[in-house]
């Protein structure tokens, strides 16, 4: 019987962590989740958390420094593989800036399997970066998906926009400000904003931080979400759950694709005229997620211990030169 503990690394458990996500989900199917900070550990602790672990899962989205290569190497001479989840924002970064790619390409020998549950452009996109061993699995919610449960019927006429004030530049204010002006009969909630940029357009409450969307949800019926990058996130996954309506700059499931002002227009026009929730969408949401897709990727997870044998055995001679045993 293969163990069940599985090691979390790069991230702590907090609400806006993927990781956070991917443990909920794997601890419904009966893993131990261990968030690790492995630059406040020591290596003989991190050692014993080894020892009864499956495998560990790491999220990085800069440079991988010394120390941490060093810890990571720890878990590979224990036997304990590596899997390296992958989102939008870690790939972006290493499709921009080369420094960070290359510290992609050098961890990498140390990874067992490159994983990511967003969307196939983003395993083409690892693939460009010249990664191998990618899987691709369906994405997973915090909370278990009850597909039988009522949602509302009503559609109010506001729209979500997530702009958080660190990333204007990236989640496209420049664009949400002409969507806004454009369309001054329809409210918008901005979230994230904790410059409140858009505050002044009559139309829009911009909300600042909030801890979840779970109070928003039932205040807006769409959300638009239109990046220079992104995977099939999390917060779309909701969006769909609930019915709501997704405008996206990426063909995903259930969602309107509209990458330009003149075709989010053309969205919103439809938008205006309906008056009932996105059916369509949360059924194709369900089809592409199936009915446990937290199964899905429990499978992935163990099945990474068949891993083959010329794998661990370039990483472990990697792994030993990293602790410096050799010259």
């Amino acid at each position: 019987m293969p163990r069940r503990r599985l090691l979390f690394l790069g991230e702590g458990r907090v609400r806006s962590s993927p990781l956070k996500t991917w443990a909920d989900a794997l601890e419904r199917v009966g893993f131990q989740c261990i968030f690790v900070d492995l630059k406040n550990i020591s290596g003989k602790k991190l050692a014993k958390y080894a020892k009864r672990s499956s495998a560990a899962i790491f999220q990085g989205y800069g440079i991988v420094d010394h120390f941490v290569l060093r810890q990571l190497s720890i878990l590979i001479l224990l036997g304990v593989p590596i899997v390296r989840k992958w989102s939008g924002t870690d790939v972006y970064r290493g499709l921009k800036d080369e420094a960070v790619h290359q510290s992609i390409m050098k961890l990498d020998k140390l990874v067992a399997m490159n994983i990511t549950s967003e969307h196939e452009g983003l395993v083409e996109e690892l693939k460009e970066l010249g990664l191998t061993r990618i899987q691709l699995t369906p994405q997973v919610a915090s909370q278990k998906l009850e597909w039988s449960m009522p949602h509302s019927y009503f559609v109010p006429k506001t729209l979500l926009i997530y702009l958080p004030s660190s990333r204007y530049e990236f989640y496209r204010q420049d664009l949400m400000r002409e969507v806004v002006k454009a369309n001054s009969d329809l409210r918008f909630f901005v979230v994230a904003d904790e410059q409140h940029s858009l505050r002044r357009f009559p139309n829009v409450r911009s909300l600042g931080w909030v801890d979840g969307l779970s109070t928003v949800w039932n205040q807006v019926g769409a959300m638009v979400r239109v990046t220079e990058h992104d995977g099939f996130s999390r917060s779309v996954v909701e969006a769909l759950y609930m019915g709501k309506y997704v405008i996206h700059n990426h063909r995903l499931p259930g969602c309107w694709h509209a990458d330009s002002l003149e075709t989010i227009n053309q969205c919103l026009v439809k938008f205006r005229k309906l008056s009932g929730p996105n059916t369509l969408g949360r059924k194709e949401l369900r089809a592409y997620l199936g009915d446990h897709p937290e199964n899905d990727l429990a499978e992935k997870i163990l099945g990474v211990s068949l891993t083959r044998k010329e794998f661990w055995s370039a990483a472990k001679k990697i792994a030993t030169y990293a602790l410096g045993w050799k010259s």
